[in-house]
């Protein structure tokens, strides 16, 4: 494998600057190939940022299952999307436990 095709789940202020410096090329051996987020306005923003050579969900689940990615950099925001931890692990478990 050249490079590891990454996803990124949550497109809220550090999933956007994760997914910006991948896509910039950034993050050696890496390339942004999808994103998802369930706001429509952060999904246009990104569509204008990353273009047509990444694709676009709003659901975790289809972007999981599509086979476009390797690896998935979760980022959900802090007042929402805990379930998005959700397939891969859930690291909202803890906050929601009160244990963070």
């Amino acid at each position: 494998m050249d490079r590891v095709r990454m996803g990124v789940i949550g497109i809220g202020s550090m999933g956007s600057a994760h997914a910006m410096q991948i896509h910039k090329g950034r993050v050696e051996g890496m390339t942004l190939t999808a994103v998802c987020d369930t706001d429509p306005l952060r999904l246009e923003w990104a569509a204008e940022e990353f273009g047509k050579a990444t694709f676009f969900y709003t659901d975790y689940h289809d972007l999981i299952s599509s086979g476009k990615i390797d690896a998935v950099l979760i980022a959900p925001y802090a007042s929402r999307d805990c379930e998005g931890g959700f397939a891969a692990g859930n690291p909202c478990a803890d906050r929601e436990a009160g244990r963070n």
